[in-house]
């Protein structure tokens, strides 16, 4: 993991950006590169909120499919046919690998996004985004930052237990 964010930050800050010097662009600057700085923030703002909307989405729809195949098998004469039983947990695989492609480019792109901020903070008086995230890679035990692995793991729980409820089921 953390050769892939230096490899990214060398390849993001050694890049182009586009801009131009702040003598060729004028007085308005420092104000107009802190309002994209903020803009840019907000973007990554907005990734983070629509990955957990994402992940809410697919949690909401493997548990109705749990559900659903869970009250089919309670019932002594099920609503879902033996043939039905046996698709759901296929559909689940699908919507679980579908759901780990979706986690994991939200990921990907979230680190891109970080280490262009910390090399646009090395422009700025402070560099908190790179404070941050060299606190959370610390050898320190108390402070560590799991959610990013975590919700990585969460389709795959979702996959082996399909795996598991096709097995038994055959």
């Amino acid at each position: 993991m953390k050769k892939l964010i230096d490899s990214v930050k060398e390849e993001v800050c050694g890049a182009d950006l586009g801009g131009v010097s702040s003598v060729e662009y004028g007085p308005q600057y420092k104000d107009h590169m802190l309002k994209q700085y903020d803009i840019y923030i907000q973007t990554l703002n907005h990734n983070s909120d629509t990955r957990q909307k994402t992940n809410t989405y697919f949690l909401t729809l493997n548990t109705l499919l749990i559900t659903a195949l869970g009250v089919s098998f309670t019932k002594e004469t099920p609503f879902i046919s033996n043939g039905g039983q046996l698709s759901i947990p296929f559909i689940g695989i699908i919507f679980c690998v579908i759901w780990w492609a979706i986690m994991y480019s939200y990921k990907q792109q979230a680190i891109v996004k970080n280490k262009i901020i910390q090399c646009v903070e090395e422009y700025l008086p402070l560099s908190l985004y790179k404070a941050e995230w060299s606190i959370l890679n610390s050898k320190d035990d108390k402070i560590k930052y799991y959610f990013p692995k975590i919700s990585l793991l969460i389709p795959w729980v979702f996959f082996i237990l399909y795996f598991f409820i096709i097995f038994f089921s055959i």
